[in-house]
């Protein structure tokens, strides 16, 4: 992702495909936001961006050791990349998730979803649907 990219993904501000956090978050919002990214459409999470768009940098060196270390928590494992970008003069850290080929994706043993700009347990009634998805799918294909 470059520069110009990332200021058009700031412009969208958050959604359920994008978040922004101003610093590098606790290993536990890390993976229930992955977990959330891979149950839906995938998406991206942006550091170093505050929640009204303004670009802050971060310190994100820690970003890509934090990820590698939560990924094994999650099941199944999301695909996943993580990269840092100038904006600005100010260092942005980007992970990006796919949506996952096999969700539910679980962290800390519950599914979570992306509503809006939120992250909230999903429901059964919200894995019926993706459930019947895998079911198809592996049926059919």
């Amino acid at each position: 992702m470059n520069e110009s990219e990332v200021r058009q993904m700031i412009l969208g501000g958050e959604r359920p495909t994008v978040e922004f956090k101003s610093v590098v978050p606790d290993s536990r919002v890390i993976a229930r936001l992955l977990a959330a990214f891979a149950n839906g459409e995938g998406g991206t999470l942006l550091i170093g961006i505050g929640e009204d768009g303004r670009i802050l940098g971060a310190d994100v060196r820690s970003l890509a050791s934090k990820v590698s270390d939560v990924l094994p928590l999650l099941r199944p494992e999301p695909r996943t990349a993580v990269e840092q970008v100038e904006v600005g003069g100010a260092s942005i850290g980007i992970v990006t998730v796919e949506a996952s080929r096999e969700p539910p994706v679980l962290a800390e043993g519950a599914a979570f979803a992306r509503i809006g700009p939120t992250i909230r347990p999903m429901t059964s009634e919200d894995l019926r649907p993706l459930m019947r998805s895998v079911i198809r799918t592996k049926t059919c294909g």
